[in-house]
């Protein structure tokens, strides 16, 4: 009788520690501090239109619920490059977990989105959920395959990261205001391609640095942040916003002659939040003006 408790404890044990062990690398494959930007323009944006307080948190988990199933499909399409770039701490490359997973974590995150309808202003949080879920799918799935195309793969993520969060909290018409946001954000996120250039050009993705080089790409990412710039100025003059987006600027500019600098990234990535949070707050503010 012991020897059969002791044989059952040891069982529970393994299921446990199996179990666990299975829900950290869901953790990671959701990757659910990709949405802390996104969760942070939102928010901004609410707070200066009014926003009630469960709408907030229900905007909240919304994104975090769409960002992870952007990371899970993303995390699924990148295995041959990763492998490649050595990032074996992604589950699907580790072994940690298998295709299954994936399936099972975007349908846990799109009830999860589901729900949140209950609690955000309509008809703009199903449209949001819409357009999420489209961009998702077309970022990482063929035949589009969105991320693996350019300079048009960082348009769409800066939208996703930049302009979706405003517009869920401001409303859909906040579009024509933070469109220019795009170009600003692709800029800022053209650098990131840089460290995962090998696994890359083996998986054959046409990034920006793949398909031109490092320095056409960083004329190419300083240009269209100076354009979205420059757009800012027109859909919402002159702001708070204009310094931090300058800084960004030069930031690009510099990894231009320099050569990619993390640190010199790390402050253009910082400056480029900053600057979508402050228009966030101005578009906000002029919503409810």
């Amino acid at each position: 009788m012991t020897a059969t408790r002791a044989h059952v404890g040891v069982d529970a044990q393994a299921r446990y520690t199996s179990a666990h062990a299975t829900g950290r690398a869901l953790a990671e494959l959701c990757r659910l501090q990709i949405s802390r930007v996104p969760c942070l323009v939102m928010v901004v944006a609410a707070i200066a239109v009014g926003r009630a307080g469960s709408e907030i948190v229900a905007g909240i988990v919304f994104i975090a619920a769409m960002c992870a199933i952007g990371a899970a499909l993303n995390d699924r399409a990148d295995v041959v490059s990763d492998r490649v770039n050595g990032r074996f701490d992604r589950p699907l490359v580790n072994g940690a977990l298998a295709p299954r997973h994936v399936t099972i974590a975007i349908v846990g995150a799109a009830v999860v989105a589901v729900l949140t309808q209950l609690w955000i202003p309509q008809p703009t949080g199903i449209a949001s959920a819409a357009v999420a879920a489209a961009v998702g799918w077309a970022s990482a799935k063929r035949p589009l395959e969105l991320q693996a195309r350019n300079w048009i793969g960082l348009v769409v993520l800066a939208f996703s990261y930049l302009v979706l969060p405003i517009m869920l909290a401001a409303g859909l018409g906040a579009f024509v205001a933070a469109s220019p946001l795009l170009f600003l954000g692709a800029g800022a996120l053209a650098h990131k391609d840089v460290r995962d250039e090998a696994g890359d050009r083996a998986a054959g993705k046409r990034t920006v640095l793949v398909a031109f080089g490092y320095r056409p790409m960083a004329i190419i990412a300083t240009t269209s942040a100076g354009v979205g710039a420059a757009g800012l100025l027109v859909t919402i003059g002159v702001g708070w916003w204009t310094p931090t987006a300058a800084a960004a600027l030069i930031g690009l500019a510099a990894m231009v002659g320099l050569g990619h600098r993390p640190h010199v990234w790390l402050a253009v990535r910082m400056t480029t939040v900053a600057t979508a949070c402050l228009v966030s707050a101005h578009i906000g503010a002029q919503a409810i003006g």
